[in-house]
């Protein structure tokens, strides 16, 4: 529980003095009150989500400890001496200079902490998206998800926009889930009532180059005899179990 808004620092209105988020009560300064806490300024700070440089003291206890440091470099020799330096460099510029040159030394460590958060985030992001898909290809009655992709756009020949609703990813992701299983991107209108035609027409002209027969049909109807299970007829074929079953006119709960 807080006794004070998270990142707010609230003040009395009368007394001006600041409350402890932990325990209620009211500090001029709470600095070496939250130790009680088990905490440091800074560690409390952030458990309360106050800014890093927010002051955690009264207007008035801030005024004066800068009346008391004004009074103490007046009155101190020694105290300007130490200061000397570097309002020296602040009026030369070489402060400024220093403080450019330790940020760009600390910048590129920055970017790099930043590019692998973000690279982190893709993967999460990335990682979830699969699985959706891949879930999705499940409830469609395929074991994978590249099966799906293969059996859809390869053998069915659907295209993006229809699959990628079948699927619940965008185009774009689609697309890359396609290239990562290695199956090339139909050309422009090749999905088309004409190009399903002719696709259709290659893929089964390519299958049966690949077994070495130029009567598919005849071919699995004696690869099937000889006990061939339709897992090993579509390894052969290099297609899907769908694309064989078709050909065969078998249900899809055949062997």
């Amino acid at each position: 529980m807080l006794y004070a808004p998270h990142d707010v620092l609230v003040r009395d209105p009368l007394t001006g003095r600041v409350r402890c988020h932990l325990c209620g009560d009211y500090f001029a300064a709470l600095g070496a009150h939250v130790r009680r806490h088990g905490l440091n300024a800074a560690q409390y700070r952030e458990a309360t989500g106050l800014e890093k440089t927010r002051p955690l003291t009264s207007a008035e206890y801030s005024q004066q400890r800068s009346d008391l440091q004004r009074l103490t470099y007046q009155r101190s020799p020694a105290t300007r001496a130490r200061l000397a330096t570097g309002q020296q460099m602040a009026r030369t510029g070489e402060l400024n200079h220093r403080a450019v040159t330790a940020l760009s030394t600390r910048l590129p460590v920055l970017q790099n902490a930043q590019r692998t958060r973000l690279d982190a985030g893709r993967t999460t992001r990335s990682r979830r998206v699969r699985e959706r898909a891949r879930r999705a290809a499940e409830q469609l009655g395929y074991h994978d998800l590249d099966s799906c992709l293969r059996a859809l756009y390869v053998d069915q020949h659907l295209g993006l926009e229809p699959l990628s609703h079948r699927l619940g990813v965008g185009r774009a992701v689609l697309r890359n889930l396609l290239t990562e299983a290695g199956i090339p991107l139909h050309a422009t209108g090749d999905t088309g009532a004409a190009g399903r035609r002719a696709r259709a027409v290659r893929n089964e002209a390519d299958a049966a180059a690949r077994v070495g027969t130029t009567d598919l049909a005849t071919w699995l109807a004696a690869r099937r005899a000889q006990g061939a299970t339709m897992a090993e007829l579509a390894a052969e074929l290099g297609r899907s179990l769908p694309w064989v079953r078709q050909r065969l006119g078998v249900q899809s709960g055949v062997g």
